[in-house]
């Protein structure tokens, strides 16, 4: 054989590598299966205000030549079995209102924290290639598609697309006051919490939920507070409803315990951050640094 020909070969089977490596990527799955719709050929139903979801992360991937905006997360119509329902999410601008299909995926974790199996099929993977979209600003709301019913509403996310570049507009506002002595009387839990995106976009993202001790939920704020040994910074969240914190626990109304912060790494200095959790309630506070650490540094920033 030639080395002409033996050069052909690798050339060609490097290419079928590459092509496979893309076409088999989640990624590009979900791509296949966020099929868009414009809304002038798409009607959606009037806002309906009952699901209950949550979403995990929304950040930046990058597949060869396309730029990526990925939001994973699940939702549920209340007192829905989400057997054989269909989730698409809705992007609308004051011009614009897309629709896409999402990738189904299994949230067993879900179904153990509502304590019902119906929950099971509630996760969803979506993946977007930015220059479909005009710029402009566009709220985040979902679609659900059940066997015997469907639902429709906004969520408290936005997102802004300017050219080729996609800023998430939920950046939690920064507060400075002075901080209580730390009391230790937080009940909480950390679902999700990551760093994503790149540069001066990058974003700490931290989902969860909390509660003073023996006191319930409504009427509290909740603030994330990251301290290093030079600095504090002070976060505000979003409040998120988890009435599976009320069902576990079974003594006092929890529904309001859930947060949602999205941190800009930028204008934070490198260093070492403990990740603590402050509680204003009327006139009671409670302060608790966790064992959790954010660290920024040269090399990148991580959380663990």
């Amino acid at each position: 054989m030639s080395n002409n020909n033996t050069t052909r070969i690798i050339v060609l089977i490097t290419a079928c590598i590459l092509f496979l490596s893309v076409v088999l990527a989640p990624e590009f799955i979900a791509i296949l299966a966020s099929k868009r719709f414009k809304q002038e050929n798409y009607s959606l139903p009037a806002e309906t205000k009952n699901i209950i979801y949550n979403f995990d992360s929304l950040d930046e991937h990058h597949l060869q030549y396309l730029h990526l905006m990925g939001i994973y997360g699940w939702a549920f119509i209340n007192g829905t079995d989400t057997s054989g329902s269909k989730i698409s999410l809705v992007l609308t601008s004051d011009n614009n209102t897309y629709v896409f299909n999402s990738t189904a995926t299994k949230r067993y974790d879900v179904a153990t924290a509502f304590k019902t199996v119906y929950t099971i099929h509630s996760g969803f993977l979506v993946m977007v290639p930015w220059h479909i979209l005009e710029d402009g600003q566009y709220k985040i709301g979902l679609l659900i598609q059940g066997v015997n019913n469907e639902a429709f509403q906004y969520t408290d996310r936005i997102i802004s697309k300017h050219r080729d570049a996609i800023i998430y507009c939920n950046a939690s506002e920064r507060y400075e006051f002075p901080l209580p002595n730390e009391t230790s009387n937080i009940i909480y839990a950390f679902d999700y919490a990551d760093v994503s995106g790149q540069g001066a976009n990058k974003i700490f993202t931290i989902t969860g939920w909390g509660y003073i001790k023996e006191e319930s939920a409504p009427e509290s704020a909740i603030y994330i507070v990251l301290k290093s040994q030079k600095k504090t910074y002070i976060y505000g969240s979003a409040i998120q409803k988890r009435p599976d914190v009320t069902g576990y626990f079974k003594t006092l109304n929890f529904d309001d315990s859930g947060f949602h912060a999205e941190i800009p790494m930028e204008p934070i200095d490198k260093g070492t951050y403990k990740i603590g959790i402050y509680i204003r309630k009327r006139n009671k506070e409670a302060l608790l640094y966790t064992d959790k650490i954010l660290n920024k540094s040269l090399w990148g920033d991580a959380f663990r």
